[in-house]
């Protein structure tokens, strides 16, 4: 699956390539902060995967501030993206793209050595993983990805290579009635984020920022953006508290199109240690275009234009699971889930 959507300058602005489910996601070396000057964290094995930290800043989808639990990984396409910018650089930037290169080939080496190069290098561990959580009863879908997420985390961290410390490592997460559920919405104005949402079953809370506008006078009035958000932000707060008893599920409805936008919800559903999904709804242009004509509440098409031009959509590790939504409104892949590569809508 791919997508040519371009960055808003604080990450990567190539194209985006999606893999299939366990591939983009699990197919990784450990991410970590950069060290000074620019250089990839994966030059330094001892720093290496350290969790709560920003990924190097050449990596697609590096974002300013750490990402959500289970941003433990990055996969060979992070690599490239690395060598892309450094071609792209040109001669006119023969130091940086040097230096572009010289990640790219530190990346590769580490990966190598850790032995995740291979196309499914962690499969044993999750496999393990979903047969000790189906034997001991556990069905939930929803806690079979939160477990394989925790667990990829502390795999980066190097704190467990094996599935029965990841069985030992994750069982806080088991009682899926711990905690709460957030399902974050990313794509552009008429892409089918609210038409999606409205479908999913067991939803408490729905959040929609387009809603709060409205109830302010117009939904299409920007002026108290800060402000709504801010509101925003305090009922999803609300929200996620009251379903944590129950582990039930909190909706967030906004664009959500560069990582610092969905960090603003991700750092709330942190503090509240909600089981993140993004769900990215995916359009092409054209689509977008002919929605727009035909929605209630049309956007101006210069704010489509902008929204367009500032979309980087979540890798996978950016939250604990992604789910890829077609044009029909469906599942069409996954990232994060527990179950096995290929098989899409997992953690559903």
């Amino acid at each position: 699956m791919t997508d040519s959507s371009s960055g808003d300058g604080a990450g990567w602005s190539g194209p985006r390539t999606r893999t299939r489910t366990g591939i983009a996601c699990d197919a990784a070396a450990p991410s970590g902060p950069g060290p000074t000057g620019g250089a990839c964290a994966w030059s330094d094995p001892a720093r290496a995967g350290r969790a709560g930290t920003p990924s190097c800043p050449g990596a697609p989808g590096a974002q300013a501030g750490p990402g959500p639990p289970g941003t433990t990984a990055v996969s060979y396409i992070h690599l490239r993206a690395h060598e892309t910018r450094g071609e792209a650089a040109g001669a006119g930037a023969g130091a940086a793209a040097g230096e572009a290169r010289e990640c790219v080939e530190w990346s590769a080496l580490h990966a190598e050595e850790a032995g995740l190069l291979g196309p499914a290098p962690l499969e044993p561990l999750r496999a393990g993983l979903r047969e000790a959580l189906a034997g001991a009863g556990i069905g939930d879908g929803d806690v079979a990805d939160r477990c394989w997420a925790q667990a990829r985390e502390a795999h980066g961290q190097g704190r467990l290579t094996t599935p029965e410390q990841a069985v030992a490592a994750t069982w806080r997460w088991r009682d899926g009635s711990s905690y709460p559920r957030l399902v974050q919405l990313c794509g552009p104005s008429g892409s089918g984020k609210s038409t999606y949402a409205r479908s999913l079953p067991g939803v408490e809370a729905y959040i929609a920022l387009d809603d709060l506008r409205a109830a302010r006078g117009a939904r299409s009035d920007q002026r108290d953006n800060a402000d709504v958000l801010r509101e925003g932000l305090d009922r999803l707060d609300s929200a996620l508290a009251a379903a944590a008893p129950r582990g039930g599920t909190v909706v967030w409805d906004a664009t959500s199109l560069t990582g610092q936008q969905r960090g603003l919800a991700g750092a709330v559903a942190r503090r509240r240690d909600a089981l993140v999904t993004h769900a990215v709804v995916l359009a092409g242009e054209a689509e977008l275009l002919r929605r727009n004509a035909t929605r209630a509440h049309p956007v101006p098409a210069e704010v489509l234009a902008s929204q367009l031009r500032r979309f980087a959509p979540p890798y996978p590790g950016e939250a604990h699971r992604t789910w890829y939504i077609g044009t029909d409104g469906t599942v069409e892949d996954t990232a994060g889930t527990s179950a096995s590569a290929g098989t899409t809508g997992g953690g559903r």
